[in-house]
Parts: C-alpha cells; sequence; structure tokens
C-alpha cells in the first residue's frame, strides 16, 4: 500500500494516500438512485463500468468509474438478481433466485433465458470454456446442481451427488470451476471440471458465506464465520486465518492480496488479507457484501445497508 511518500508529512495513514503533498482519503462512496435497495454482487463490465445486482428491486445497476449510476428494471420486480458476472460475449450475465439466467447488453437490453426445472440461481462465472457457470439452490430432490449457459441462452442442468445447496462460484487458475456447498452439516469446497467431474473436499468451515476467489499465489480462498480459509488446487487445505468479523465475498486484489468485504452493523469494513495471513481492514459506512476489483485498479464493493441509502465503495488501492 502506499501513502509513505516523503512528499506528505506527516506520512499519511493506511486509509489515505499522498498525492501531490496532500493526504487523500482512499475511500469514496457514492449512492445510488433506489433507497432501501438490497445491493447484492458487483462485476467490472467489458464495457469499463461495474454492474451489480438489486435483489429486493429487481433491477440491474450500472456505476461508472466516476460514480454517475444508472438502473435497469427487469421483467419482474420479484426476480430477485442475486449473482452477476461479465460474460465472454461482451454482455453482463446475471442471475434470478426466482428461476432464470439473464443477459443484459452495455446498453442495458435484458433477455431472460428460465431454468428448466424452476431452481433458483446463484451464483455465476464465465468459465473457461466459453459458457456461463452457475450454482442453484437446494431443488426437491435434495441435491446441489450446477447450470451451464451457452451466450445464445441454451441452459442445461448437472446434478451432483451431495445433500447440499451451492454456494459461491469462481474459477480456478487449474483451469476448473470451485464452489462452495452449504446446508449440510459438514460444508465442502468443490471442484468441477468443464466436462461436469466434481470433486468435494470437506472442510471444517461452520456457517460458511458468500466468498470464494483465485487468489495471486495460485491457490483458493474461501470466506468462513470470522475466518478466511486457503486451499491448493490439489484439495488440500493450508490453512486458515482469523478475521475480527464475519465476511462475506472475495476478490483478487490487483497487489497481489485477497480482498473481502465483510464486518458487522457496528463495525462494517472491507480488507485484505496477503499470501502470508497477514489481515488488515478498513472502515466504511455500511456494511458491504459484494467486491469486486475495477477496471480502474481499485477496489468497489456494494454496501446494502446504511440508513435509506444503497451505496458503491471504491478504495482506491496503490
Amino acid at each position: 500500500m502506499g501513502g509513505r511518500s516523503p512528499l506528505c508529512s506527516p506520512v499519511c495513514a493506511a486509509s489515505a494516500y499522498c498525492d501531490n503533498g496532500t493526504c487523500k482519503s482512499r475511500l469514496t462512496e457514492f449512492p445510488v438512485p433506489a433507497v432501501f435497495a438490497t445491493l447484492g454482487s458487483i462485476v467490472a463490465g467489458p464495457d469499463g463500468n461495474l454492474w451489480f445486482t438489486e435483489s429486493d428491486k429487481g433491477r440491474i445497476g450500472r456505476i461508472t468509474t466516476a460514480g454517475d449510476a444508472v438502473e435497469f428494471n427487469l421483467q419482474s420486480a420479484a426476480a430477485s438478481p442475486m449473482g452477476i458476472a461479465k460474460g465472454p460475449d461482451g454482455n453482463v450475465w446475471f442471475t434470478e433466485l426466482a428461476g432464470s439466467i439473464g443477459r443484459i447488453t452495455p446498453g442495458g437490453t435484458i433477455t431472460e433465458f428460465p431454468i428448466p426445472t424452476g431452481s433458483g440461481a446463484v451464483a455465476i462465472v464465465a468459465g473457461p470454456d466459453g459458457n456461463l457457470w452457475f450454482t442453484e439452490t437446494e431443488g426437491a430432490a435434495n441435491v446441489v446442481k450446477l447450470g451451464t449457459c451457452t451466450t445464445s441462452g441454451t441452459i442445461t442442468e448437472k446434478v451432483l451427488s451431495t445433500a447440499t445447496a451451492g454456494g459461491a462460484m469462481t474459477v480456478g487458475p487449474d483451469g476448473n470451476l470451485w464452489f462452495i456447498e452449504t446446508g449440510s452439516t459438514q460444508p465442502t469446497v468443490a471442484r468441477v471440471t468443464t466436462a461436469g467431474v466434481a470433486t468435494e473436499f470437506p472442510v471444517s468451515m461452520q456457517y460458511s458465506n458468500e466468498g470464494i476467489a483465485a487468489g495471486a499465489d495460485g491457490n483458493i480462498w474461501f470466506a468462513e464465520a470470522r475466518k478466511i480459509g486457503r486451499m491448493t488446487t490439489a484439495g488440500t487445505k493450508v490453512a486458515e486465518f482469523s478475521i475480527d468479523d464475519g465476511s462475506f465475498q472475495l476478490t483478487k486484489g490487483p497487489d497481489g492480496n485477497v480482498w473481502f468485504a465483510g464486518g458487522t452493523g457496528s463495525t462494517p469494513d472491507v480488507g485484505s488479507i496477503a499470501p502470508d495471513g497477514t489481515v488488515t481492514t478498513y472502515t466504511v459506512s455500511g456494511v458491504p457484501f459484494g467486491i469486486t476489483t475495477g477496471p480502474d485498479g481499485n477496489i468497489w464493493f456494494t454496501e446494502p445497508t446504511f440508513g435509506s441509502a444503497a451505496l458503491i465503495g471504491r478504495f482506491i488501492v496503490q
């Protein structure tokens, strides 16, 4: 992190950086148009903007790196958009808990594709095979399902031999899909190839959260209650690192660290964890949930709860 330049005297605090001899805050928070909006996931889009979900409003939001936000309504206010991802086709793709996969163009044109079984969709990523991969909620058969969606909207569902529900998902450095399975007494981190071959790795985490990310160190990082876990792509859990409060989503930062959104109502924060487990946190206004690295090389995150306002935060990394 920056902020130790001799041009600034005294030197800047960790939450600030030196700009031409002046200490400036690394944190800027931008309100979105909708009040009392429950913001979810956020992603850097193909158009140089940030895109995010508003689960309770049935909307997809877009915000520029200058902080100008606009919202787009889905067909149903009850669609409950959840995960969001940059697609391989130049569009943004998202999941709906109501049972569809959505596509939105950079200009805001929305198309929704119903999931054949009607299952709700949670997390979504662009896979190395050119398809969108997503996790589903627990179905009637009490099994976890993964889905794939082509860029033309053809959806295929894959049933895995487990009795849990699918959660957060990421693409690993090994070219496989990695995701969290929740809803059982023994949560797991699972790996699945693009051919659909799944391997599950039980972990000791309790109350697993929404975060999983591929780190710059070649490992898989995942969120736990008051901990961040690290696992090799061979499935060996290397370590767990304690954090003061809970964490939600994770992202690989531009500084070689993994960044997380978390905290509580009394101590909301974003933080980073280095490959050696060193944790650094920064206080923000509202409790953050979704987090991503923006096209400007900074950390962007959603803050669903801050009074009547919903905020998008930007944290400058230097």
